[in-house]
This record gives C-alpha cells, structure tokens and sequence, in this order.
C-alpha cells in the first residue's frame, strides 16, 4: 500500500523526521497508557508497531512477546511477534 504516491516517495515520507517523530510520539503515548494498565495489549502492539519503525527491533520483540505472553491465542499478536523476532535476529 502506498502512502503518498511511489514507492520511492513514500520511502522519503517514512524516513522523514516528521515521520519518525511520529512513530516516537506513538511510542511516548503507548509507554504513558502502560504505566496506567500494564495489561493493556493493544498498547504493548502498537508500541511495538512504533519501536519496529524506529529500528528498535529488540524492544518491538520484547513488547509483542509481552503482548503475545497475555494474550496467546491472539492471532495478530503471534504474527508480530514472529515478524519483530525475525527482524532483531537479522
């Protein structure tokens, strides 16, 4: 899927620092809902979506393992986390 147009734009667009500032504001924002309910799945996902694109791949395994680890039979969790595993082992 193409965000703004070619491939090659969007490769510019993804590693832009408006970009990457997102992706850690989307990481700020998912450690600050942690330390409310550090239960919450969707936030352990999403940061490790955040972390992944961040070329924090040890602590986007770690956060979808974690995630994967409550709730097992999740599906898109265990594809996540097999993907962040498979990219920190690269």
């Amino acid at each position: 899927m193409l965000i703004k147009g070619t491939l090659a734009e969007d490769f510019m667009f993804l590693t832009s620092p408006i970009c990457v500032s997102r992706f850690q504001e989307a990481e700020d924002d998912c450690t600050e809902a942690l330390n409310l309910d550090d239960r919450y799945i969707k936030a352990y996902s999403r940061r490790a979506t955040a972390r992944k694109e961040l070329g924090k791949n040890k602590e986007s395994m770690e956060d979808a393992e974690f995630a994967m680890r409550l709730e097992p039979n999740n599906q898109e969790v265990k594809k996540q986390y097999a993907d962040a595993k498979s990219l920190y082992e690269k």
